[in-house]
């Protein structure tokens, strides 16, 4: 089927009714092939923040880390990303010789954090992003602190922490009780370790003083 306009004064006829992936020609498939390829472009080239901002990788302290919130229970992420792998620490002996209670550490493949709870429970009590854990590098807080910034940093940031602890001789950990965030720093004072809880509970699992 033919139309009845085609280029001015060529009396050219342009076959409709094809589309794009139909072997259509004339120049409104062309138009649209055209478009395609510019939006193909915008996406590859789209700005590293732009792509860090649409995968959400903002730690809000006393919140959440990413789209992961402290309001998820243990049941939650199981179903969202299968069975864990579970790590029970021991209160007061190395690395968590600064813990009160004994507890579990949940973490699943692929998953740029893991999950802490009391063995029992299904709450979880905080989240812990690391800077070895997969896809955790561009992970930053609210006020621009991300991995391997240093102590001074943290501290211009956010003042001076609410109680400063060393659970092994690797790591000195910033508590900020009452915004809900810690620092693990390793042994040149940079950040390696984030804990995100609720805003005053950090006594729930860990010796402030």
């Amino acid at each position: 089927m033919f139309g009845s306009q085609g280029r001015a004064g060529t009396g050219t006829l342009w076959p409709i009714g094809k589309g794009i992936g139909e072997g259509g020609v004339g120049p409104f498939p062309l138009m649209r092939r055209a478009v395609l390829f510019l939006l193909g472009l915008a996406l590859v080239w789209l700005p590293p923040q732009q792509v860090a901002a649409a995968e959400d990788r903002i730690i809000v302290p006393g919140a959440r880390v990413g789209k992961w919130t402290l309001a998820l229970t243990l049941d939650d992420l199981t179903r969202m990303h299968g069975y864990a792998v579970r790590l029970l620490v021991t209160a007061g002996l190395p690395p968590a010789a600064d813990a009160v209670f004994d507890h579990t550490t949940y973490s699943w493949e692929g998953v740029p954090f893991a999950a802490m709870a009391f063995e029992g429970r299904r709450r979880v009590e905080y989240l812990q992003i690391g800077f070895l854990m997969r896809s955790a590098n561009a992970y930053r807080t609210t006020d621009g602190i991300g991995f391997l910034h240093r102590r001074a940093r943290v501290i211009g940031a956010y003042g001076r922490p609410t109680a400063e602890m060393a659970p092994h001789p690797l790591e000195t950990r910033m508590i900020y009780d009452h915004l809900g965030i810690a620092f693990g720093l390793d042994m040149a004072g940079r950040v390696h370790t984030m804990y995100v809880f609720r805003p005053g509970t950090a006594s729930r699992f860990w010796h402030l003083f």
